[in-house]
Protein backbone atom coordinates (compact mmCIF):
# COMPACT_ATOMS: atom_id res chain seq x y z
CA UNK A 1 0.00 0.00 0.00
CA UNK A 2 1.21 3.28 -0.70
CA UNK A 3 1.59 6.48 1.32
CA UNK A 4 -1.15 7.84 0.18
CA UNK A 5 -3.12 4.99 0.64
CA UNK A 6 -2.31 4.69 4.33
CA UNK A 7 -2.88 8.30 4.24
CA UNK A 8 -6.53 7.73 3.19
CA UNK A 9 -7.65 5.64 5.68
CA UNK A 10 -6.27 7.10 8.96
CA UNK A 11 -8.11 10.55 7.32
CA UNK A 12 -10.55 7.71 7.42
CA UNK A 13 -10.95 6.71 10.70
CA UNK A 14 -9.93 10.13 11.94
CA UNK A 15 -13.33 11.31 10.29
CA UNK A 16 -15.08 8.34 12.27
CA UNK A 17 -14.10 8.67 15.17
CA UNK A 18 -14.35 12.54 14.97
CA UNK A 19 -18.11 11.73 13.82
CA UNK A 20 -18.79 9.65 16.83
CA UNK A 21 -17.55 11.74 19.39
CA UNK A 22 -19.50 14.62 18.09
CA UNK A 23 -22.42 12.04 17.83
CA UNK A 24 -21.74 11.10 21.54
CA UNK A 25 -21.63 14.04 22.81
CA UNK A 26 -24.56 15.85 21.05
CA UNK A 27 -26.25 13.05 22.63
CA UNK A 28 -25.03 13.91 26.17
CA UNK A 29 -26.46 17.83 25.49
CA UNK A 30 -29.60 16.71 24.12
CA UNK A 31 -30.15 14.86 27.52
CA UNK A 32 -28.92 17.80 29.65
CA UNK A 33 -30.95 20.42 28.38
CA UNK A 34 -32.12 22.36 31.29
CA UNK A 35 -35.94 23.33 31.04
CA UNK A 36 -37.57 26.54 32.39
CA UNK A 37 -41.44 25.84 32.90
CA UNK A 38 -43.76 28.93 33.97
CA UNK A 39 -47.18 27.70 35.38
CA UNK A 40 -50.11 29.23 36.72
CA UNK A 41 -50.50 28.68 40.33
CA UNK A 42 -53.86 30.06 41.90
CA UNK A 43 -55.95 32.81 40.69
CA UNK A 44 -54.78 35.85 41.65
CA UNK A 45 -55.99 39.75 40.83
CA UNK A 46 -52.47 40.80 40.57
CA UNK A 47 -51.21 37.03 38.86
CA UNK A 48 -49.32 34.15 39.66
CA UNK A 49 -46.36 32.17 38.91
CA UNK A 50 -44.27 28.94 39.71
CA UNK A 51 -40.92 28.61 38.09
CA UNK A 52 -39.83 25.28 37.55
CA UNK A 53 -36.36 24.73 36.50
CA UNK A 54 -35.18 20.78 35.40
CA UNK A 55 -32.87 19.01 34.10
CA UNK A 56 -32.97 15.23 33.08
CA UNK A 57 -37.13 15.21 34.32
CA UNK A 58 -35.85 15.94 37.83
CA UNK A 59 -36.69 19.96 39.32
CA UNK A 60 -33.50 21.56 40.19
CA UNK A 61 -35.00 24.78 41.53
CA UNK A 62 -38.98 26.03 42.02
CA UNK A 63 -39.63 29.92 42.43
CA UNK A 64 -43.56 30.50 43.16
CA UNK A 65 -45.23 33.73 43.99
CA UNK A 66 -48.81 35.31 43.75
CA UNK A 67 -50.35 38.48 44.71
CA UNK A 68 -53.50 38.95 45.65
CA UNK A 69 -55.56 41.82 46.99
CA UNK A 70 -54.36 42.25 50.44
CA UNK A 71 -51.59 39.95 50.75
CA UNK A 72 -48.46 38.08 48.55
CA UNK A 73 -46.71 34.51 49.08
CA UNK A 74 -43.60 33.35 48.22
CA UNK A 75 -41.75 30.06 48.07
CA UNK A 76 -38.64 29.44 46.89
CA UNK A 77 -37.69 25.26 46.89
CA UNK A 78 -33.71 24.14 46.08
CA UNK A 79 -33.10 20.35 45.34
CA UNK A 80 -30.46 18.10 44.18
CA UNK A 81 -30.63 15.15 42.00
CA UNK A 82 -34.67 15.55 42.31
CA UNK A 83 -34.98 15.81 46.00
CA UNK A 84 -35.98 18.65 47.65
CA UNK A 85 -33.42 20.03 49.96
CA UNK A 86 -35.18 23.25 51.22
CA UNK A 87 -38.10 25.40 51.16
CA UNK A 88 -38.39 29.34 52.19
CA UNK A 89 -41.46 30.73 52.33
CA UNK A 90 -42.30 34.94 52.44
CA UNK A 91 -45.70 36.76 53.24
CA UNK A 92 -46.00 40.03 52.15
CA UNK A 93 -48.96 42.23 53.28
CA UNK A 94 -49.96 44.72 50.51
CA UNK A 95 -51.69 48.11 50.51
CA UNK A 96 -53.01 49.81 47.46
CA UNK A 97 -52.19 53.60 47.21
CA UNK A 98 -54.41 55.63 44.98
CA UNK A 99 -51.90 57.07 42.26
CA UNK A 100 -53.18 60.29 39.88
CA UNK A 101 -56.77 60.83 38.86
CA UNK A 102 -57.51 58.14 36.61
CA UNK A 103 -57.90 55.05 39.17
CA UNK A 104 -54.66 53.70 38.68
CA UNK A 105 -53.21 52.48 42.62
CA UNK A 106 -49.57 52.51 43.19
CA UNK A 107 -48.56 48.71 45.05
CA UNK A 108 -46.85 48.68 48.77
CA UNK A 109 -45.71 45.65 50.10
CA UNK A 110 -44.47 45.02 53.62
CA UNK A 111 -42.31 41.52 54.42
CA UNK A 112 -43.75 40.44 57.41
CA UNK A 113 -43.26 36.54 57.58
CA UNK A 114 -40.43 34.78 56.54
CA UNK A 115 -39.81 30.44 57.53
CA UNK A 116 -37.19 28.25 56.05
CA UNK A 117 -37.15 24.77 55.98
CA UNK A 118 -34.85 21.91 55.48
CA UNK A 119 -35.87 18.87 54.38
CA UNK A 120 -34.98 15.11 55.32
CA UNK A 121 -34.69 12.92 52.42
CA UNK A 122 -36.62 14.90 50.20
CA UNK A 123 -39.58 15.45 53.82
CA UNK A 124 -39.67 18.60 55.04
CA UNK A 125 -40.70 16.67 58.84
CA UNK A 126 -42.49 19.62 60.58
CA UNK A 127 -44.18 22.85 59.41
CA UNK A 128 -47.95 24.39 59.68
CA UNK A 129 -50.49 22.52 58.56
CA UNK A 130 -51.89 26.25 56.25
CA UNK A 131 -48.16 25.96 54.63
CA UNK A 132 -47.72 22.70 54.22
CA UNK A 133 -51.03 22.95 52.32
CA UNK A 134 -49.95 25.96 50.09
CA UNK A 135 -46.16 23.77 49.58
CA UNK A 136 -47.79 20.88 48.48
CA UNK A 137 -50.06 22.30 46.08
CA UNK A 138 -47.09 24.39 44.46
CA UNK A 139 -44.84 21.08 44.34
CA UNK A 140 -47.54 19.27 43.08
CA UNK A 141 -48.08 21.51 39.94
CA UNK A 142 -44.59 21.35 39.47
CA UNK A 143 -44.18 17.71 39.20
CA UNK A 144 -47.10 17.66 36.68
CA UNK A 145 -45.00 19.61 34.49
CA UNK A 146 -42.29 16.98 34.51
CA UNK A 147 -45.06 14.69 33.12
CA UNK A 148 -45.52 13.81 29.94
CA UNK A 149 -48.50 14.95 27.75
CA UNK A 150 -51.02 12.51 27.71
CA UNK A 151 -51.88 11.10 23.91
CA UNK A 152 -55.28 10.00 23.14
Amino acid sequence: MTNDGITQRVRGTGFVFVWLAFLVLGAASVKAEVKVDNLEWEPACEGSNIEVISQNGQILFIEASVQHFAEAREWTCTYKDGVLLSACYRHYLVTRKPKGDDGEFEFDSKLDRVETFTAERGVIPTMPADLKKDLDEVIRIARESLRPPNRH
